[in-house]
């Protein structure tokens, strides 16, 4: 008896053991997963008019294989092993998984039921095609589920198969450039094992860049040639790209590496080659994808003299240009030579745009021929991006020397502030500079961008320089040596904040704030009223930016001032259509409640869309920026979704996305603290930057850092607040 209840206790004991042995997860990853592919996207898979691209402006998604799989140990063999998952698809990009397609309940073939995850059930979205192969019905894709064992291991993989061969399968073909998900479960029993990770095919392929090759150029007069990125051009080609949608640029061989940028972050479209480089010389010309990857090609040129424009012909005297703010020295400004007499033919510059200051701030031609016994006048000039170094803060400073509450205190900044060359500073100017800010005036009318003053010009009165003529020029003889200094003086930056010379260092990072609109999804012909909120209390005295939308796509019907105080109809403008500008300012600061409204807004949509997708702010028109009372700069980002009014903990995109630098995200913490973890990963998978803090109920930035990303290319970030959890990919060019 004793023996019988020992046997039935060692099998309650191994019936107990085997019910807790779930399925062991072989490969499970614990991270994002980059999945490169190189091939040429194919226009016969996700080619139809209602998918739609945003980084390419494409209606055919570029896709690559996705070998989406999981293997199993069997370790109890206690029955058989159940495979399912599902699969949520980012199919327009936008950050969220709105489709799924789940192998219980396959969508059928050459279908799927785009935006269902909003759905009541998996066929409640829209069904859409995505195999317009020209072949019949039953040979069309359509997602399956295939099995496959090997010994005590068992391996489930996401396919595509067909009506008329199910059991031939193909690995799908999803799209680039968004954040996917898989989730398997795998079942045996009573037991169940669970496996969920994020995913991202990524265009790893650098465009093929053929070059001209042996280019034979003579130098100029000025003793120099320019050759342009152009010039080197024969072919590029790209998997996925259109050639127009391809940045290129130049350099000399061996003068960097990656990319060629200028200082500011923009390409180098050009090389020069003087006098020192003739013979043989060797260039590299690249070209960049919107997914980060960059090729190039090599080629030599040929450098000749065959009209001797390398022999020294006299010299004119040496002139150097600094910028009164800082005193650094202002290169590429044009320097006019004009002969006094009328005897002596006219100097004159080929190209025209060579006539300029070195990095140095300092011009000397050299090669120029300037008769040795003439007089001449020698006239610093640049005329070109108005815009530069002037914003609303610069109304506010001109604002408060007209009232008398704080003078302007240096002569450059008065002449900084005759914007409209009357020789006094008024509020009419404040009138030329809110047009300009606002993109009615492309430039001032009735002055230049820049002007210029000798540095021994003395102002015989600093408080009313406008009472002599202020000089430009200085009259020159052969007999009086250099070098002649000049100060550059920016019209309209009265706060000196205007990039005056191209090694300039990129702005100090400023304190963020943000605006914000409600989000909403919109049918074709759907008319929308909303109001751009502050989804934050804040105390500005200034506030500008520029709102940009795709005019093909949604109409903005109506702009109406709303909450902010002294604003009217001169404060904003549509300067060109899919563009409003917006510039403000008060005497004093205000306390600004949160919820309060900045413009009252009437969209209509001409087709069917998100408004976060169609709307976005525009740096490059006009930089977002709010100011406080003690003149502090704030940069705004535009969130969607109005913060302020939410109860979940909330996750944004990153800004700016493409980045030159770094980015910030902002998160919308519901909870009194929210332990946060902000992650970078390469497309190897690979993290390459971590920050774990608590952060405090409400609105907060998270900074990624541009030494976080120290290589051009695209990235992959994540963020975990609490339970909430968000990633997608962010480009560093």
């Amino acid at each position: 008896m004793n023996s019988l209840l020992k046997v039935l206790a060692f099998l309650a004991l191994a019936n107990s053991l085997t019910a807790q042995c779930p399925p062991v997860l072989l490969n499970c990853p614990n991270v994002p997963q980059m999945l490169c592919d190189e091939t040429t996207n194919n226009a016969q898979i996700w080619n139809e008019s209602y998918w739609y691209d945003p980084a390419y402006e494409l209606h055919d998604l570029p896709e690559g294989a996705a070998d989406l799989s999981i293997t199993v140990l069997d370790a109890c063999k206690t029955g058989p092993i159940l495979f399912k998952y599902r699969l949520y698809l980012d199919l327009d990009a936008n950050g969220s998984q709105e489709t799924i397609v789940d192998s219980d309940e396959l969508p059928g073939w050459n279908t799927i039921y785009f935006n269902n995850a909003a759905a009541d059930s998996l066929t409640g979205g829209t069904p859409r095609n995505f195999d317009e192969r020209p072949v019949l019905p039953e040979l069309k894709y359509g997602f399956a589920l295939q099995t496959t064992t090997n010994g005590d291991t068992l391996t489930a993989r996401v396919r595509w198969a067909t009506q008329q061969n199910p059991a031939n399968y193909t690995q799908p073909e999803l799209p680039l450039g968004a954040t996917h998900r898989i989730e398997w479960t795998v079942a045996q029993g009573a037991e169940t094992s669970t496996c969920t990770w994020e995913f991202m095919l990524e265009d790893c392929k650098k465009p093929d860049v053929f070059c001209v090759n042996g280019l034979n150029v003579n130098i100029m007069p000025t003793a120099m040639v320019v050759l342009w990125d152009s010039d080197f051009l024969n072919n590029i080609v790209d998997n996925i790209a259109p050639a127009n949608q391809l940045i290129t640029g130049v350099r000399v061989s061996g003068a960097g590496t990656g990319f060629p940028l200028n200082p500011d972050g923009t390409p180098q479209k050009y090389v020069v080659f003087d006098c020192n480089t003739l013979g043989e010389n060797l260039i590299e010309l690249w070209a960049f994808d919107k997914a980060g990857n960059a090729g190039y090609c090599e080629a030599y040129v040929v450098i000749q003299d065959n009209n001797s424009n390398c022999q020294p012909v006299g010299n004119a005297p040496l002139a150097c240009v600094t910028f009164h703010c800082d005193g650094q020295p202002m290169d590429e400004v044009f320097m006019d030579i004009k002969g006094n007499n009328p005897a002596l033919p006219p100097i004159t510059f080929f190209p025209p745009y060579l006539n300029q200051t070195g990095v140095d701030g300092c011009w000397n031609p050299t090669s120029l021929s300037i008769p040795f016994l003439a007089d001449y006048t020698l006239a610093p000039s640049l005329d070109n991006n108005h815009l530069n170094g002037v914003s609303t803060f610069d109304l506010i400073l001109i604002n408060k020397h007209i009232l008398g509450t704080e003078p302007l205190n240096n002569p450059y900044k008065y002449l900084a502030a005759d914007a409209n060359n009357s020789r006094s500073v008024t509020t009419f100017d404040i009138i030329e500079l809110r047009k300009l800010i606002l993109g009615v005036y492309q430039e001032l009318p009735n002055n230049t961008s820049w002007r210029f003053v000798p540095k021994d010009y003395v102002f015989p009165s600093p408080q009313n320089p406008f009472q002599q003529v202020i000089p430009a020029s200085v009259f020159l003889s052969a007999a009086l040596q250099g070098p002649i200094e000049f100060l550059g003086v920016k019209v309209g930056d009265v706060n000196c904040n205007a990039v005056a010379h191209s090694f300039a260092a990129p702005p100090d990072d400023r304190a963020v704030t943000a605006l914000a609109l409600p989000d909403a999804p919109l049918a074709a012909g759907q008319l929308l009223e909303t109001e751009l909120y502050l989804p934050m209390e804040t105390a500005w005295q200034g506030l500008q930016f520029a709102l940009e939308f795709d005019p093909e796509k949604i109409a903005l019907e109506e702009v109406l001032p709303a909450g902010l105080p002294n604003l009217d109809a001169s404060n904003f403008a549509q300067p060109k259509p899919g563009v409003l500008t917006f510039s403000w300012f008060d005497v004093e600061a205000r306390q600004l409640p949160t919820g309060t409204p900045v413009l009252k807004l009437r969209w209509r949509a001409k087709t069917a869309l998100q408004l976060s997708e169609a709307v976005w702010l525009a740096p490059k028109q006009l930089h977002p920026e709010a100011y406080t009372q003690s003149g502090e700069s704030q940069t705004v980002q535009l969130l969607f979704g109005n913060p302020a009014n939410r109860t979940e903990t909330a996750i944004f995109n990153p800004q700016p996305n493409p980045t030159g630098a770094g980015a910030r995200i902002a998160v919308q913490v519901s909870d009194i603290s929210s332990n946060t973890t902000l992650e970078l990963f390469d497309l190897n998978g690979r993290r390459v930057y971590q920050n774990q803090m608590n952060l405090p109920e409400g609105l907060n930035w998270l900074d990624l850092p541009a030494d976080a990303m120290p290589l051009a290319g695209v990235y992959v970030w994540r963020v975990q607040a609490g339970k909430a959890i968000a990633s997608g990919r962010l480009v560093r060019f």
